[in-house]
């Protein structure tokens, strides 16, 4: 019994290391294949499936991916360049503007002071003599910066100040061009005024002619300037505002209604300086009754200038203009009718009448400086 339980012991024992080794030989296989390159994996796959086959060999390589990357990455890098393009034309814009903005203010400026005030409003035409030439100049170096920004790459806003730029710029073009002459309007409204007491009327008429037909060329300048521009778009031009440009244009049509109104005071005060002059004439004739009619002629005239003069409601420019024609025209109408009267004295033999009419004439004239000193009347009855 003893003998046969060894045997069976030693049978175990074998069974037990050979079952161990291949256990180990097992495990080593294992190991073996999970170190196996892709190739042979794949190969071994292949054998196995053949979608696995297919599957395995469209999974993208890591080389192919870097490709796909540098191709993601060149992208971006361009639009970065095209930004940076962009900015510099923006930034140049920008520059433009301000330089346009600049010559613009100059242009202000040297309206302010070619006509001696501190608002455009103040200037009137009165600024005589007004030169243009400075404002001219510096509204051109804008035009010429506000080209260079309309050729540049502009944002949206920087479109609108560049238009809102060039509205003032016609604007301070216009007025400047318009002021002097309007200016060159009231040297001539204003020398009328001289040459009617020199009794110049054979000129008076077409100095005031001259004068009106400036103040129509001026209002159509104005109107088609208000149906281009946008007053508001003076906020672009410090420290020009939008109140400013609508009271300078309202200004100057203005001073044109006050031209025009002038020039219809005056027509019947010019008619009366005829027929005071040939009064004058036919009196020292001794037509006395043509003088009388002649006389009564004149102070009717005088007395519609004087009427229209009163009722004009003048700019400043033209107020001493205005008020010096109403107080001279006052005047002339009662002494001119005074004379009428000691002409037909005279007419009727009644020369004390006669010199007692000419004496009340001439306390009206005298009571004028103006009127006093006018030939007509120093060298009519009872002149020196």
């Amino acid at each position: 019994m003893a003998g046969n339980s060894n045997q069976q012991d030693g049978i175990n024992r074998r069974r037990y290391l050979g079952l161990a080794a291949a256990v180990a030989v097992a495990g080593c296989s294992e190991a073996a294949s999970s170190r196996v390159p892709s190739d042979t994996a794949t190969n071994t796959t292949a054998s196995t499936s053949g979608t696995a086959t297919e599957t395995a060999t469209d999974t993208p390589t890591a080389t192919d991916s870097a490709a796909r990357n540098t191709e993601t990455t060149d992208a971006p890098s361009e639009t970065g360049i095209e930004s940076s393009a962009d900015a510099t034309e923006t930034d140049s814009t920008a520059q433009h503007i301000a330089a346009a903005q600049d010559a613009l203010a100059a242009a202000y400026s040297a309206f302010l002071t070619e006509g001696d005030e501190d608002a455009l409003a103040d200037v009137t035409a009165a600024s005589y003599p007004f030169k243009n030439d400075e404002v001219l100049a510096a509204i051109d170096d804008a035009d010429r910066t506000l080209g260079w920004a309309a050729a540049s790459r502009s944002t949206p806003k920087q479109e609108q100040t560049i238009a809102e730029l060039e509205s003032m710029a016609r604007f301070l073009e216009t007025i400047a061009r318009e002021q002097e002459r309007l200016a060159t309007a009231y040297w001539w409204v204003e020398d009328v005024r001289d040459k009617f007491f020199e009794e110049a009327h054979s000129t008076l008429g077409d100095y005031l002619d001259a004068a009106v037909a400036i103040g129509s060329d001026t209002e159509r300048a104005l109107d088609d300037l208000e149906a281009t521009i946008d007053a508001s778009a003076a906020r672009s031009v410090e420290p020009l505002d939008a109140a400013a440009v609508s009271d300078k244009i309202e200004q100057m049509r203005a001073e044109i209604e006050t031209i025009d109104d002038m020039k219809q005071a005056f027509d019947p005060g010019i008619d009366g300086l005829v027929h005071l002059w040939d009064a004058v004439r036919a009196y020292n004739l001794g037509n006395y009754s043509v003088a009388m009619s002649e006389y009564g002629e004149a102070a009717d005239d005088f007395g519609d200038a004087v009427g229209k003069f009163e009722d004009l409601d003048p700019t400043p420019a033209f107020e001493s203009n205005v008020e010096g024609m109403a107080d001279a025209t006052a005047v002339l109408e009662p002494g001119c009718n005074d004379l009428a009267t000691a002409a037909a004295g005279k007419a009727d033999g009644a020369d004390t009448l006669a010199d007692w009419q000419i004496t009340l004439a001439h306390e009206q004239f005298d009571s004028n400086d103006d009127v006093a000193d006018m030939p007509s009347i120093t060298d009519g009855p009872g002149g020196d």
